[in-house]
């Protein structure tokens, strides 16, 4: 006999998507993102995760945390939490068990291998500002932003700043008056006769490269 089709959009298991495909920064957490929500099949399971090294050896079993988030401001996103700390510059392969993950339809994980190599600190730059203002610096927020004007970071404005972990490239410097303390800017309001918030640019694109610790100084 024939087999039975599936019917259209039907997923048997559970798609898995990560932040480790080929190389994965020494700093960050190893994650794994569900679009749908999803929980340990067995909560009391001893393994979720197998780590192999280049040379084959074992390391510790990966013990994984879930939390729920928003996406697209709907709830339900999954993201797991791989609590497990691999070396600078080692090479790994890590491989998820099957069957560790149902979503709400009663779907589960296949097993799953993947091949990462973990960056080293010799592959970032720094970048630290000493910045000042006419008013008052801790007023302001100062962001960060790449070559095309897209926020990287956004923080309170400090007399000292340290950015760490800056891949090579090209980068620029916003600031802006946060006159209202709600940590974002605001373009103003005409009918209450309110003004935007001041933006100012630094008048320089910062060339940041591997291995390097750049420092500039910004009064504004």
């Amino acid at each position: 006999p024939k087999a039975k089709a599936k019917p259209y959009g039907v997923q048997s298991n559970i798609k898995i998507t990560n932040n480790f495909s080929s190389s994965f920064a020494y700093f960050d957490t190893l994650k794994l993102y569900f679009e749908v929500p999803v929980m340990m099949k067995d909560p009391n399971a001893s393994a979720a995760a197998v780590c192999l090294s280049a040379d084959s050896t074992l390391h510790d079993t990966v013990v994984i945390t879930l939390k729920e988030h928003e996406i697209n401001n709907f709830s339900g996103a999954t993201t797991a939490y791989m609590n497990w700390q691999p070396k600078a510059g080692e090479k790994y392969t890590i491989t998820l068990l099957p069957n560790v993950f149902q979503d709400i339809y009663g779907h589960t994980n296949d097993s799953a291998v993947w091949k990462t190599e973990v960056t080293t600190a010799e592959k970032y730059g720094i970048l630290s500002l000493k910045l000042s203002h006419s008013a008052d610096i801790e007023n302001c927020m100062i962001e960060l932003l790449d070559e095309k004007g897209n926020t990287l970071q956004r923080r309170p404005g400090q007399e000292v700043m340290r950015f760490e972990h800056l891949k090579a490239g090209k980068y620029k410097i916003r600031a802006f008056v946060d006159a209202n303390h709600n940590g974002k800017w605001d373009a103003g309001d005409f009918q209450n006769q309110q003004q935007p918030e001041a933006v100012y640019y630094f008048e320089k694109v910062l060339d940041i490269r591997e291995n390097w610790e750049f420092e500039e100084r910004w009064s504004f």
